[in-house]
């Protein structure tokens, strides 16, 4: 991790601790977006700036057709950097029924105001994001409308911004180590984990949050950048180190170099293998063990 020869980019993260209450208020949204780019300013105004920024889970609380993102897409220019951010997304699958797909999702928003690459939220919180089974039970549709009614993205191609391939994590998908080793072996190089924890409150469950996450950083063998909310966001090292971290309920904004790892773990090459593997090595051993004092012991009695 140390090496000289590793390939580092300067990301920076952004918590703008926007109030859970007031996050979807229309009259919010503006506020919401002028927070996010007073921090990011600060962060490119340092010496050396970062290439990437980095905001969380819906930082936008809007689509990204709305007129606000005029004035993010200049400030995107400006700083000659990318963004990469959570948002709602929604797709028209057929506009004659009216049939639309909407989506949990992270967006890449390049220099040029182009989107460089989006992620849709593969693994849905059920009966909050989703209702199971909802076509078999249709006396849930007024849960659906109370909940939400997210479509199930895939986990195809990295978001690509120069060297960096990022693997996004959205909110509790850092739980599953399968999602990030699906992101490696796509090509990551980095994992970036997206979330609003503020759901939680004053409560553990943040701290439990960031100690998955650190998890997914060293099954993967891959920096894992964090960005929430209302904290706590982070900058995790492959070994599981945390370089910098934000505190709880504070606007915060930093950056730092991430290595950018291509190493291939044993837990990325063969997944849940790994452990009938460690049970087969045990029994064997154990078997060996056996076998061996027994005849030790017969040795002594022939003796």
């Amino acid at each position: 991790i140390s090496a000289p020869e590793a390939v580092r980019m300067k990301v920076g993260i952004v918590q703008g601790n926007i109030d859970q209450s007031l996050k979807w208020s229309p009259s919010q949204q503006q506020i919401t977006v002028d927070t996010y780019l007073a921090l990011s300013a600060s962060l490119m105004r340092a010496a050396s700036p970062p290439d990437l920024v980095i905001w969380p889970e819906t930082a936008l609380p809007f689509f990204p057709t709305n007129e606000q993102m005029g004035p993010l897409k200049m400030a995107v220019k400006s700083g000659n950097m990318a963004l990469l951010t959570g948002a709602p997304w929604y797709e028209i699958i057929d506009r004659q029924n009216k049939k639309v797909k909407y989506y949990n999702s992270a967006f890449l928003l390049s220099p040029d105001g182009g989107f460089a690459g989006k992620y849709f939220k593969t693994h849905l919180v059920p009966f909050g994001e989703y209702v199971p089974m909802k076509k078999l039970l249709p006396f849930l549709a007024p849960l659906v409308e109370a909940v939400g009614d997210f479509s199930f993205g895939t986990i195809a191609k990295p978001l690509v911004w120069h060297e960096a391939k990022a693997g996004i994590l959205i909110c509790f998908e850092s739980v599953f180590p399968e999602l990030s080793r699906q992101w490696v072996q796509a090509g990551a190089n980095i994992l970036v984990n997206l979330t609003n924890d503020a759901w939680y409150g004053k409560s553990s469950a943040p701290q439990h949050s960031l100690a998955m996450a650190v998890l997914r950083a060293v099954e993967a063998r891959r920096s894992l950048i964090r960005s929430a909310n209302t904290g706590i966001s982070a900058f995790v090292n492959p070994a599981g180190g945390i370089d910098d971290r934000s505190g709880l309920f504070e606007p915060w904004a930093a950056a730092r170099d991430a290595v950018l790892m291509t190493d291939i773990t044993i837990w990325v090459r063969f997944g849940h293998l790994f452990a009938p593997f460690c049970l087969i090595i045990a029994c064997f051993g154990t078997a060996v063990g056996r076998r061996l004092r027994c005849r030790e012991y017969r040795l002594r009695e022939y003796n």
